[in-house]
């Protein structure tokens, strides 16, 4: 008789689904291919982060684990949020982070309140600790938070602030309300799209103990391969996931990296402001095409559209044709994310949905 090993929850875990990989399928023929599936940046960061890699691969002490309180980082990192040191810490992803949250502040008798469609990974990282995972629709969030955070008997709360893929923003007043109001919830909240919005629970969390400020490099400032992202809380929090955290599995390459974008941040500041405009550009072009029936406008650097249901599997790979690379969401019927790239690379992106046919 064949026997399982898995525990019963991840033998029932329904586990995250990622997009297609393909863009790097088209690497070795093309250069030119427009990866919009995964929000990344669409650009290289600044190039003092390739310049600083150069630089310390002369001296690097491959062979030595990479500095496992790099305290430069922190400060930076902290100068970058307005907070102090203690308030910060570094981590090997959001993703790595959020896992190192569940880790201290669920578990099968915590149990974690989520909205959906939002970014699904944190439901399987949470249920992969056991804890149970309440999913509400969205709108009943922005209708109604306070009755269904307080109905709800979830431990932890998650949100995206930004919330990927609708876009949609809750105001910071609004939140510090929420936040207040249930000191024993603690409310994890994602600024993965921070730099798009602009609005951050930041400033709050020397203050309150309670809410865990969520935060990447992978967007704005253009280094996901490097996987790097931070945490801004309360001392007394991150003193907690300190515990748990595997302080040397932040390789030093990408310590090197986070820290130079940090000292150009003008650069990733012009990058935002070049793709900001774009997304008004061609949200406005989207609600133009016929066959496109809602854009959702929020933050973010990307839109969500749905389609008339017959053209979404033929935009997909009329644009896969062209090289260009979007989500098809199947949490949101017939709807498409697409990330918002430079004004001149949405204009090639344009040109591809002129060319497109839905008859």
């Amino acid at each position: 008789m064949k026997m399982s090993h898995e525990v019963p929850w991840i033998a029932a875990l329904r586990p995250y689904v990622t997009a297609k990989h393909q863009a790097w399928e088209r690497l070795d023929a093309k250069r030119d291919v427009l990866k919009l599936d995964w929000n990344e940046s669409t650009v290289s960061p600044t190039p003092l982060v390739k310049e600083r890699i150069v630089q310390a691969l002369e001296g690097l002490r491959i062979n030595w684990y990479p500095d496992v309180q790099n305290n430069v980082l922190k400060e930076k990192i902290a100068e970058y949020v307005g907070e102090e040191i203690d308030c910060v810490d570094y981590f090997a992803s959001s993703d790595s982070l959020h896992e190192y949250v569940l880790k201290c502040f669920s578990s099968r008798e915590h149990p974690v309140l989520m909205f959906h469609p939002t970014y699904d990974n944190f439901r399987a990282s949470a249920e992969a600790q056991g804890a149970p995972v309440t999913r509400l629709p969205i709108q009943a969030l922005y209708a109604n938070a306070s009755k269904v955070i307080s109905e709800s008997g979830a431990n932890l709360v998650y949100l995206c602030n930004p919330n990927n893929p609708t876009g949609q923003e809750l105001e910071i007043d609004d939140l510090e309300v929420l936040i207040r109001k249930f000191p024993g919830k603690l409310f994890v909240i994602d600024e993965a799209y921070y730099e798009f919005s602009g609005k951050t629970v930041a400033p709050l969390v020397s203050r309150l103990s309670n809410v865990i400020c969520c935060r990447t490099f992978s967007k704005a400032f253009g280094i996901a391969s490097f996987r790097v992202g931070y945490a801004v809380a309360h001392p007394s929090l991150i003193s907690v996931l300190s515990k748990v955290k595997n302080h040397k599995n932040i390789a030093a390459l990408s310590q090197i990296a986070a820290i130079a974008c940090l000292d150009d941040v003008g650069y990733m500041r012009q990058q935002v402001k070049e793709v900001l405009l774009a997304k008004s550009s061609f949200a406005l072009f989207l609600e133009r095409c016929s066959y496109v029936m809602q854009v959702y406008r929020g933050g973010g650097n990307f839109l969500l559209f749905t389609l008339a249901e017959h053209a979404v599997r033929r935009l997909v790979s009329h644009l896969e044709a062209h090289d260009i690379f979007v989500r098809e969401f199947q949490h949101i019927p017939n709807s498409i994310r697409i990330t918002i790239g430079t004004p001149g690379q949405m204009k090639v992106v344009q040109s591809a949905f002129e060319r497109f046919s839905v008859d």
